[in-house]
Formats: structure tokens, sequence, C-alpha cells
């Protein structure tokens, strides 16, 4: 999607954090945008701020639902007139050891994170389809390319968005050949934006400010890159797991702090 000034797009997380700079950053390139989001009251604050700079909607809806995701990419096509780009930012945390996190909030976490990711796209797809243009833009992690302990069904999902990513572009490539529609995973390590707050991250990995990446994540949108890693010192992690044996993968993880990172969480 080489050009994102005037791009219909759909944000879903919208309220705060890395959703609303997404709307912020597409807004100021001269799009409108559909903001979704659970939380009514936080998306209609964060709306008020926006307006004046261009065109926008919001819809309140739970992506841990099956219905909510048709329900508001229908509404946001509607309202637009069509949809170019859709950013799956909206994600939930979960920390803690695996026995001690309630089934209830291990399913919210996959419900969210994967099935939101999904249903959201096939809402989106066929009118991209239809138009033969559009960009899904999936927000996975660094927990996407290696395990961390203290985060086993956050990790789970995130793997699932960056398999899910790669298997979808291969497709729409495979059935649509005609129809230029691109999909982006992006793989932030720590981000700061109160998820993770009382996490630290590993040695050589600096907490990353929101700004960075979603400039960087519209850049690469910009691009029709594939996968973007941040910060560049992760980008070396899928290597290293192919070429070093087990026993060495574990030994560097402990020692820049991999699977203590998680020790301290409290965010939301």
């Amino acid at each position: 999607m080489s050009e994102l000034r005037g791009a219909r797009s759909l944000v879903t997380g919208a309220a705060r954090g890395m959703g609303k700079l997404f709307a912020e950053r597409l807004l100021r390139r001269g799009g409108q945008v559909a903001m979704a989001d659970v939380d009514a009251e936080g998306l209609e604050a964060a709306a008020a701020e926006l307006r004046g700079l261009g065109m926008l909607t919001t819809h309140v809806g739970n992506l841990a639902t099956a219905e909510d995701p048709y329900r508001i990419v229908a509404e946001a096509e509607a309202a637009l007139g069509g949809l170019d780009l859709v950013v799956n930012n909206a994600g939930v945390v979960t920390g803690g050891p695996l026995t001690e996190v309630s089934d209830a909030r291990h399913q919210l976490t996959m419900d969210v994170n994967v099935m939101g990711v999904v249903r959201t796209t096939r809402a989106a797809l066929p009118g991209m389809i239809a138009r033969q243009r559009g960009h899904i833009l999936n927000l996975a992690s660094a927990a996407s390319l290696t395990g961390v302990a203290l985060q086993t069904t956050y990790c789970a999902s995130k793997w699932a968005v960056l398999g899910f990513s790669e298997a979808l572009r291969y497709e729409l490539m495979q059935l649509y050949p005609k129809a230029p529609i691109h999909v982006t995973a992006v793989c932030p390590s720590f981000v700061d934006t109160g998820m993770f707050d009382g996490a630290s991250p590993p040695r050589l990995v600096p907490m990353l400010k929101p700004e960075t990446v979603v400039d960087r994540a519209l850049r690469a949108v910009e691009k029709d890159a594939r996968t973007i890693m941040l910060p560049a010192t992760i980008r070396g992690v899928p290597v290293l797991r192919v070429l070093l044996p087990d026993r060495l993968v574990d030994f560097f993880s402990d020692k820049l702090g991999v699977n203590r990172a998680m020790q301290g969480w409290r965010g939301h």
C-alpha cells in the first residue's frame, strides 16, 4: 500500500495507546478512520481529541465475541464507503504461572488476540477483494518468535497471529493474484503503553516507545513489508533458534533475562 494518504482505515483497540496513535497518524495523512474498542467511554474520549484532525467514526464492540467483529467491520465500511486498511491492534496481555491464571483469562487472551484478528480480517476481506486492493496490518509481538516464561497463552496467541499473517499472505497471493491485498505483521518487544508495567525487558532490548512502533508499522505498510521486528536486536532470534542447539538457546535466554522479564509484571 504505497500511499496511506486518504486511506479509509479501521483501527481496533483505538481508545488508548498505540490504537489511538494509529488513528491520529492516519488522520494526519488525510485519511478517514473508524475507531473501534470495547471501552465506550475511553473510545469517545479519544475520538473527542482527534475529531479536529479529520473524518472519523466510533464503533463500540467486543472482539472476544463471535458477532461484534463482523458488525464493526460492516458499520465501518458503511460509514467510510469501504476499507483500504485494517489495523488489528486490539490485544490482551496475560502474565503469571499457567496454573494460577484462570481459564477465563486464558480464554479471553485467545479470543481477543487470535479470533478477534481472524474474524475482523475475514469480515473485511470480501470488500477488499471486490475492490482489488487493501492491506491488513496485524500487531503480533516479539513473543511470536520465542517463548517467555509467565506468558504462556500470550505467547501462544501471538505465535498464532504471526502464523495467520504468513499463511493469509500466501493464500491471497495464490487465490487473488490480480487483487494486490497485502498483509504485514509487526513484532515489537515490550512497548511502554501500560500493558507491560512492571515488566523488565531483556538485556539489549529497550522498552519501546509506542510512537516508534506505530511510525515504523505505517512505514512498513507503505512499503508492503511482510514482517518487521523491533528493536533490531530481536531480528537474530529466529536465526539463533534454528542454528544453535537447544541448550545454548536456553543459556542465552537465561543470561539475557528473557524468562525473568515478566516476574514483576503488573500491567493490564
